[in-house]
C-alpha cells in the first residue's frame, strides 16, 4: 500500500460486513440494480421528453 491508497483508507473507515453481502448472488444482483436505476430513470425521462416535441422525429423535412 502506498502512501497515497493508506491516506485515503484512513478516511473511510471499514463498513461493518461490508463485502459479505457483496459475495452472495441475490444481494449482488440487487446492489447492482440500485447502482443503476437512478441513471436509467434520468435518461428514460430525458429521452421522453425529447421525443414528445413532434419537430424531432418528423416525418416531412422543416422548412
Amino acid at each position: 500500500m502506498n502512501i497515497r491508497s493508506s491516506r485515503l483508507a484512513s478516511c473511510f473507515p471499514p463498513v461493518p460486513g461490508g463485502l459479505k453481502a457483496y459475495g452472495a448472488p441475490l444481494p449482488r444482483i440487487g446492489i447492482t440494480f440500485l447502482e443503476i436505476l437512478p441513471a436509467g430513470v434520468l435518461v428514460s425521462l430525458i429521452s421522453a421528453a425529447v421525443l414528445r416535441r413532434p419537430e424531432v422525429l418528423s416525418a416531412e423535412p422543416l422548412p
